[in-house]
């Protein structure tokens, strides 16, 4: 995404500015693969994505609902039970249960929606819309 600066922008830009429409930030992407990498502060998990122009990346955060039920960006943490098993309220077990799956293999060729955050990276949607 590119910020136009108004002072200094193009004059043909400012001129044709009334036919501008309004950018979409969503992209629906295929999952490929799912990969787990350390980090100082943990594991974080990556979905490994095609997007429809077939470029390739990974995404590590999923937009959800928050404990004040504000939808935000959380980071895809690797968080274990007792048993070795992902923890069903870490925001990897919201994730998967959005989606209906147990394991995070189940999230290979699944086709989800993806919105850019304010720094521009992608968050993987994993909460409902609610009709107003």
């Amino acid at each position: 995404m590119q910020i136009v600066d108004i002072q200094n922008a193009d004059k043909t830009l400012l001129t044709n500015v009334k036919n501008l429409k309004i950018g979409n930030n969503t992209k629906q992407i295929n999952i490929t693969d799912v990969e787990i990498e350390d980090s100082p502060k943990g594991k974080r998990v990556y979905l490994v994505a095609n997007s429809n122009d077939g470029a390739q990346f990974k995404i590590n955060e999923a937009w959800i609902v928050d404990h004040t039920g504000s939808v935000v960006p959380k980071t895809l943490w690797l968080s274990l039970d007792a048993d070795g098993n992902i923890m069903s309220t870490s925001v990897l077990g919201r994730f998967l249960n959005f989606f209906k799956c147990t394991s995070p293999a189940e999230l290979i060729n699944r086709r989800v929606t993806a919105t850019s955050k304010p720094n521009g990276f992608m968050a993987v949607n994993a909460y409902e819309v609610s009709a107003s």
